[in-house]
């Protein structure tokens, strides 16, 4: 972690949201209707998890920044 960020590890699994149905999320690619699908819709194939084996690697390169829970208010500097 780094000094002044909130930070944590990078995920492995995650949902994709519906382009227009707020709330409705996709878990895997076989999911998603053909019309929601590039070139027709705006999701690709790519947006999903390919394997549990390389989810697991790229979380673990990766991290989660957290900057709504940064203290932003310049730290008591006086102006």
């Amino acid at each position: 972690q780094r000094k002044g960020l909130d930070t944590g590890v990078g995920l492995s699994t995650w949902r994709v949201s519906h382009p227009t149905e707020q709330g409705t999320f996709f878990q895997r690619w076989e999911d998603v209707p053909h019309g929601l699908r590039k070139p027709q819709g705006s999701i690709t194939e790519t947006m999903f998890v390919a394997s549990q084996e390389a989810a697991e690697r790229a979380a673990a390169c990766c991290i989660r920044l957290f900057p709504h829970r940064i203290d932003g208010s310049g730290g008591g500097s006086s102006r």
